[in-house]
């Protein structure tokens, strides 16, 4: 029975002790500071609508709301760096609009996308109709 308890209490222990060891590796992890001669850049994206998709460089950026950040790091210093930035969204449920815009960057620096006002190079607009045709399958 003793050796029991004992083996218990030691692999509870152990437990604790791998526990305890994670969230001090996750504290040093997050406390580690940025490579030496790099820098970040912020960007501040506005959005007409609380539910539009977003895509930073090709990858799609999960979240809601019409304002959102997102940010890049360990960029070298004293370089200047585009992203493409997209967005998409519906207006009367049957418009969908979409935007693309190139940011131009540097790091240290908080760039604003304000997706709410006019694109200059135009945005893509397309109606839905309030019906689609639909086919039947070939025999």
């Amino acid at each position: 029975m003793r050796s029991r308890l004992y083996g218990r209490l030691g692999t509870a222990a152990a437990v604790v002790l791998v526990l305890l060891a994670a969230d001090a590796g996750r504290a040093q992890a997050q406390a580690v500071p940025a490579a030496p001669g790099t820098g970040a850049v912020t960007f501040r994206v506005n959005l007409p609508t609380a539910d539009a998709q977003l895509w930073m460089a090709g990858t799609r950026k999960p979240g809601s709301g019409t304002s959102r950040t997102l940010s890049v790091s360990n960029l070298p210093l004293g370089q200047r760096y585009t992203y493409v930035f997209k967005a998409v969204w519906s207006r009367d449920g049957r418009i969908i609009v979409s935007d693309t815009r190139n940011v131009g960057c540097r790091p240290g620096e908080e760039v604003v996308i304000d997706f709410r006002q006019p694109n200059p190079r135009g945005t893509l607009v397309e109606v839905v109709p309030d019906e689609l045709p639909v086919r039947s399958a070939a025999p």
